[in-house]
This record gives C-alpha cells, sequence and structure tokens, in this order.
C-alpha cells in the first residue's frame, strides 16, 4: 500500500500482550485471534478520530460474508454498538484483561474502541468494499500479491 503512494500508519500492539490476549481468550471464549478481531476495528476507528479522518473503508464484512445480522449491512455509522455487538467482543470485555497474566490498563490501549463523542465529532463512517464489489477471498489475496503484498 506504501507503494501506492497514501498516507500510511503502521500500528503493531505490543507482542507480547497480544500473545497473553490470545491464550486467555482461546481459553475462556474458544478465540484464538479475538485481539486481531478486535484491533481491526478499534485501531482504525482511534486513528480516524486523532486525525479527523470521517471515511473507514474495510475489505469484506464478514457478518455479510459469513453469516450474521442482515441489520449490520444496512447500519455504516459508527458507534460503541456497532462496534461492540455488531462485531462483537463475544461476551468478553477488554476490561476483563486487566491483571490478567499482568496485563495492564495502559497495555490495552489499542483494544479499546473510541467513545461515542468522538466517533459523533468526526463522524466516522464505516464501510466494505463488499457491499459495492462481489467479494471473493481467494481473487482478492491474488490482487494483493500482485501489488507486491507478501503475509509473511
Amino acid at each position: 500500500m506504501k507503494k501506492l503512494g497514501i498516507d500510511f500508519v503502521d500500528v503493531t500492539t505490543k507482542p507480547v500482550v497480544r500473545r497473553h490476549i490470545n491464550k486467555l481468550t482461546l481459553t475462556t471464549i474458544g478465540d484464538v485471534s479475538w485481539p486481531e478481531h478486535v484491533t481491526i476495528f478499534t485501531i482504525p476507528g482511534r486513528i480516524a478520530v486523532q486525525f479527523n479522518v470521517p471515511l473507514i473503508v474495510w475489505g469484506d464484512d464478514t457478518q455479510h460474508e459469513y453469516g450474521g445480522s442482515a441489520a449490520s449491512t444496512t447500519k455504516n455509522i459508527l458507534d460503541r454498538r456497532w462496534l461492540e455487538e455488531i462485531f462483537g467482543l463475544l461476551g468478553f470485555c477488554v476490561a476483563d484483561l486487566i491483571g490478567q497474566a499482568e496485563i495492564t490498563a495502559n497495555d490495552l490501549v489499542h483494544y479499546r474502541h473510541p467513545s461515542d463523542k468522538d466517533l459523533a465529532r468526526v463522524s466516522v463512517t464505516g464501510i466494505f468494499l463488499g457491499y459495492y464489489y462481489p467479494w471473493d477471498c481467494y481473487h482478492k489475496s491474488m490482487m494483493a500479491q500482485g501489488y507486491g503484498f507478501d503475509h509473511g
């Protein structure tokens, strides 16, 4: 994406903290990728608020592509309900992590959603390209590789 000449922000969560969360969420709710499922929405939302960016564009909407509420495809104004329920935390709250495996509140900044007040101030809207173009994961991964994407 950097080679396309667009502004690019790269955020990496603390690997040690992420590994602890992976293990905790695997054993408590059965989702080893919970930190990634959460931060794919929290980090762009936080960056949008920080830099006053009103539009976030994701690829596929997993709720739409793989099941989920039909209502999720008609609501694109980001608020905590959308972020936490539609793309849910599976009943596991970020605050539940504090104190486990020496995790502190400061370790969890990237896992927290921006406030509704901040989202509203910037009028953040989120859309998925899958709403406008047929989404074929294999085809999209081949296209990304053609642009030099290397997931290794």
